[in-house]
């Protein structure tokens, strides 16, 4: 009789032992872990992205290189912010599927390598590709603005070559983007690549199925917005939609 009681009261402890670690279990929190070289701040911000506004849901002295922030289920799955200023900070992507985050950011030269996170990994890879095209362009801007500072009747013709190469750059930009994206099709990062982009009326036009428009404006009046995918909420915690609307109403 005494054993038998033993026996039911190490099978009740264990079952409240159970009880109380299940909970936890199902509360383990992702954390976004951050080494900053070069950093003269003492405070950091995790921000929330909603369009425009960005939200401070927490913050860090980091007074050491290294630092972290708890990633709440609660948050919602989206781009957030780690910010150390109104001008120096990079952005991430959470989602509740991709893990502990480990970053490394170089405040010196604004980059960020990602050490674990597959959906900031496809981010930068596109981040640090968008980034040496904008280089690229901004040069042949700069060249364009001197020679039409200099003579636009006498510069037409270089004016109109360096206007084809910008555009050259555009559509390698977006090339690159949508194959990343449809590489990595499953992952949230390729929703919010693809819907950084806008549809190529050059492209459109060599489609056998294609509609006729008589040109790139209207076309992309009816197109613009083809990238992005409306029914996933989640880009409603990113800047896609906002930055797009800004875009198609300017």
């Amino acid at each position: 009789m005494r054993k038998f009681k033993f026996t039911l009261n190490i099978t009740i402890l264990m079952g409240v032992v159970l009880l109380i670690q299940q909970p936890l279990m199902a509360q383990h929190l992702n954390t976004i872990q951050c080494t900053v070289n070069h950093n003269p701040y003492h405070k950091a911000y995790l921000l929330s992205i909603n369009g425009v506004r960005n939200s401070a849901i927490d913050s860090v002295y980091t007074t050491e290189s290294n630092f972290a922030f708890l990633l709440k289920n609660e948050y919602p799955e989206g781009v957030y912010r780690i910010a150390f200023s109104d001008t120096v900070y990079f952005d991430f992507i959470k989602t509740n599927d991709d893990g502990d985050i480990k970053i490394l950011y170089n405040i010196a030269n604004d980059e960020v390598i990602v050490d674990k996170s597959l959906e900031n990994k496809v981010l930068y890879d596109y981040m640090t590709f968008d980034k040496s095209i904008y280089k690229r362009m901004n040069k042949i801007i700069e060249l364009g603005e001197a020679l039409y500072a200099e003579n636009p009747g006498k510069n037409a013709l270089k004016l109109d070559s360096l206007k084809h190469a910008v555009r050259a750059l555009e559509d390698e930009k977006r090339k690159y983007a949508i194959k990343l994206a449809n590489q990595h099709s499953n992952l949230f990062v390729a929703k919010v690549i693809k819907g950084m982009q806008v549809p190529s009326y050059s492209d459109y036009i060599k489609q056998a199925d294609a509609s006729p428009y008589p040109n790139e404006l209207e076309f992309l009046v009816y197109h613009y917005f083809d990238y992005i995918d409306f029914s996933d909420s989640r880009l409603l915690h990113t800047e896609v939609l906002y930055q797009s609307f800004s875009s198609y109403l300017s």
